[in-house]
């Protein structure tokens, strides 16, 4: 019985690596990165729909910081706070949760889902 246990065991542990999806192919070295793009949810499958999303930029952290804070400043709340070489920015209003952005470029991680009409803002500082 034990074997038979240990083999189910085995069997578990292998279809769940066979399910995760294979990293993200590398760039090559003759066509340049896009500015910015998007990559998969780094938790899929355990995030609300439409939460943590992860962008790359080649801005840098006062770059980010300032366009961000400054459109979204005009619609809301900004609040930036540094936490260990990210600077978080938590955009909020009356009306909804607030959203979270990490900034630590070449990467800017979305952890909340976007605020209403702030998509278009978002991607146009990235």
């Amino acid at each position: 019985m034990a074997v038979g246990q240990s083999m189910l065991t085995l069997l578990s542990l292998f279809l769940i690596a066979a399910s995760e999806p294979p990293p993200p192919a590398a760039a090559s070295p003759q066509s340049p990165a896009p500015a910015t793009s998007e990559l998969a949810p780094a938790n899929a499958g355990e995030a609300p729909e439409g939460a943590r999303r992860i962008f790359r930029t080649r801005k840098s952290l006062d770059q980010l910081e300032k366009c961000l804070t400054d459109k979204l400043s005009k619609v809301g709340e900004v609040t930036s706070v540094p936490i260990e070489g990210i600077k978080t920015l938590m955009y909020r209003t009356t009306d909804e949760p607030p959203m979270m952005i990490d900034l630590a470029p070449p990467s800017v991680t979305l952890t909340t889902k976007f605020a209403i009409g702030t998509e278009p803002i978002v991607r146009a500082c990235l």
